[in-house]
């Protein structure tokens, strides 16, 4: 089995659905969205790291990787994040899946 067909089930598995503006409207596909924290050396009782305030991880199948470009606005739900950065991730010669770094967009038609 290809690393994009595992990367892509686990993306459907894990992630939500995701609507990119289009040539006629939008375009809809699973999207593996999780808030970014940053490690801390502290031990603290509550989950790992510092909150980056609206900075999320993206993971998506190789296939929608060309509507995901730097400065996109989408949608997920009734949250709009805007694309700050997306790279393709490669096994081989293979584009196994990509990542994009998002930030929730305040007052962004």
């Amino acid at each position: 089995m290809s690393c994009q067909i595992i990367a892509k089930r686990l993306i459907y598995q894990c992630g939500r659905k995701v609507y990119f503006p289009y040539e006629q409207g939008e375009k809809c596909f699973t999207a593996y969205l999780n808030p970014i924290r940053e490690r801390t050396e502290k031990i603290v009782p509550t989950e790992s790291g510092v909150l980056h305030q609206g900075k999320w991880l993206m993971l998506a199948a190789a296939q929608d990787a060309d509507l995901v470009q730097n400065g996109a606005v989408f949608r997920a739900g009734e949250d709009r994040f805007i694309v700050e950065r997306a790279e393709k991730v490669f096994f081989g010669e293979e584009t196994a899946y990509f990542w994009a770094i998002v930030q929730k967009a305040e007052g962004v038609e």
